[in-house]
């Protein structure tokens, strides 16, 4: 499909004059909501991580890599052991085991599976390489995931205290062995409605391992090691397309100019990478709509985590601007999922070039 500029300038207007509401009003906007296991304040991770470089003053990412349009090859290196965490002393290893355990009671994870820990990034003048290695989804349960709680009167401090103390004022680096540092996806589906591109956006459920109730992205999850081990898009992308269908119901051909756009580490989550990308559907809303309520069936009746609100949230598939931003202003926006706008506009601009 053709993209016509007209169309793309006034998404990116739209998206720009978003971001730029967050930028001025960002506690009100962005999801703080409470959370015994991480702390969602942006201004408390800007502020935790000072001397790493957040992608704008009130976005809590840091660029590694940007992929879109980066002309260069993204190479995968993997590691052959798998990994296993090594706590950096007993007060770690005690404050991670309790914290896993309140996180596994709470129903925030119910089963471990295979995830893809990033352990190095290197860079030359043709090839973006990821160095990788199999990890477990309860290694970052036992870490990442699990980083300011703290038992009432228990006498150890959490673990983003003890982190803080390692590493005063910035990220740790990717190859600490006490955390997991496993891969996520996230991507934002523009479709089109009135002659502009919207981002389709959703509601978060409240009992999910991260970012519970918040107005989200499209889709997003932690990458799970594949079966076939090829090339980034078996790794990374065709795992971003299943999140798309147990989520939204969107096959890989109801969507179209998939690409990659930025490798960043997320403040909330102590440096966790995330691989945020951005397509568009021709769909219309009505389409989108029934897509997501099969989805919906689907993920019951295979017995999946509900990741985002049951039932259809009437708001999600917005028609104008202006219902955008009262979604946003209603039930603010994820940490990554503002995030995701950022980057989507990124994405957006690319065709206007």
């Amino acid at each position: 499909m053709d993209m016509d500029i007209n169309q793309i300038t006034l998404a990116t207007s739209i998206l720009a004059n978003l971001i730029t509401e967050v930028g001025k009003k960002g506690p009100k906007f962005i999801s703080v909501k409470k959370d015994e296991f991480l702390n969602y304040d942006a201004a408390f991770s800007l502020s935790k991580y000072r001397r790493s470089h957040s992608v704008t003053p009130f976005i809590p990412y840091e660029l590694e890599c940007l992929l879109l349009n980066a002309n260069k090859e993204i190479d995968i290196s993997v590691i052959g052991n798998d990994f296993t965490l090594e706590p950096p002393n007993e007060h770690w290893k005690i404050v991670s085991e309790n914290a896993f355990d309140a996180f596994r009671e709470k129903g925030r994870a119910s089963e471990d599976g295979s995830a893809i820990r990033l352990q190095n990034i290197s860079e030359s003048k043709n090839t973006i390489t990821l160095h990788i290695q199999k990890a477990g989804y309860f290694d970052q349960a036992r870490s990442n995931l699990v980083l300011d709680y703290s038992q009432s009167g228990a006498r150890f401090k959490s673990l983003r205290t003890m982190l803080s103390e390692f590493y005063p004022d910035e990220l740790p680096p990717l190859s600490a062995p006490f955390l997991a540092n496993t891969v996520g996806v996230a991507t934002v589906i523009f479709y089109e409605i009135d002659g502009t591109w919207m981002p389709y956006m959703v509601k978060r459920a409240k009992n999910v391992g991260v970012f519970p109730g918040g107005l989200h992205c499209t889709s997003s999850g932690v990458a799970k090691w594949p079966k076939y081990q090829d090339n980034f898009n078996s790794f990374f992308l065709d795992h971003m397309y299943r999140e798309i269908f147990e989520e939204v119901g969107l096959l890989e051909n109801d969507v179209f100019d998939m690409k990659p756009i930025a490798l960043c580490r997320e403040f909330s989550r102590a440096g966790k990478p995330q691989i945020f990308f951005a397509a568009k559907t021709e769909l219309k809303p009505e389409e989108l709509r029934n897509k997501r309520q099969k989805a919906i069936k689907w993920a019951k009746d295979h017995g999946l985590r509900k990741e985002i609100k049951d039932g259809l949230f009437v708001s999600e598939i917005v028609k104008s601007s202006d219902e955008l931003l009262d979604n946003v202003k209603k039930y603010s926006l994820t940490l990554e999922g503002i995030a995701s706008l950022y980057f989507g506009k990124l994405y957006l601009d690319s065709f206007e070039q």
